[in-house]
């Protein structure tokens, strides 16, 4: 269970600068044939690009309920629920590990906790802004934990209000009345949720999901632990 991305030679960040940050603004590193080049996130959205992304599941200790936020009223998926945390690996700012940790303290306010589960999965949903249409083609770092120490009045203090409305735990029967009004953003392990009757079932499918999924993205030469 989980991933090894083994040790390839193959530096995305390659030509580009890490130390001044605002020069990699909104760039993601995609493959292009055989080679790994870095484009604005907006060109990859509308041209259907593959590229790297990570996911934040929180749910409880009892796996009854599961930590959403609402997204705010933005362009792609404008005022629909999402999970805990979901960010693209943008040029410069680190491996995988480190954008989940960095992420989960910025927008979750609390520690890192322990992950029970780490998986890497494929997900391609269509959507469109502004009667345009895009295509979200993601390689996705999913990390699956559990807690109960999270304060949600916490969250909503400190929520930037520009990416997200409020945060609340939810039971198995709002989730699945938020799936069935299609109010929750698509992804397609979320959406396997309607058959099932506790979040434990989660673990089940991530690792359902990783086995059907094989790597075509540029890879740096780390390893996650």
């Amino acid at each position: 269970m989980g991933i090894n991305f083994g040790r390839k030679r193959r530096d995305w960040m390659k030509g580009f600068s890490t130390k001044n940050p605002n020069k990699n603004k909104d760039m993601v590193p995609v493959r292009m044939g055989s080679e790994c080049i870095n484009l604005s996130k907006k060109v990859v959205h509308e041209a259907g690009l593959k590229h790297l992304a990570i996911h934040i599941v929180v749910i409880s200790e009892d796996g009854k309920r599961i930590l959403l936020v609402q997204r705010a009223n933005k362009k792609m998926y404008p005022k629909m629920w999402d999970i805990a945390v979901g960010r693209h690996i943008e040029v410069g700012n680190g491996t995988p590990n480190e954008v989940a940790r960095k992420a989960f303290k910025e927008e979750i306010q609390h520690r890192w906790g322990s992950v029970i589960m780490k998986v890497k999965l494929s997900e391609i949903f269509p959507f469109t802004i502004e009667n345009e249409s895009r295509v979200n083609n993601e390689e996705v770092m999913v990390y699956l934990m559990k807690r109960d120490d999270i304060d949600i009045s916490i969250i909503n203090k400190n929520i930037n209000k520009k990416e997200a409305i409020e945060a609340k735990w939810v039971t198995i029967e709002e989730f699945k009345t938020y799936l069935s009004e299609k109010n929750i953003v698509p992804h397609k392990y979320l959406e396997r949720m309607e058959n099932y009757m506790s979040f434990n079932e989660l673990c089940r499918i991530l690792e359902d999901e990783e086995k059907q999924y094989e790597s075509e993205l540029c890879e740096s030469e780390y390893e996650l632990r």
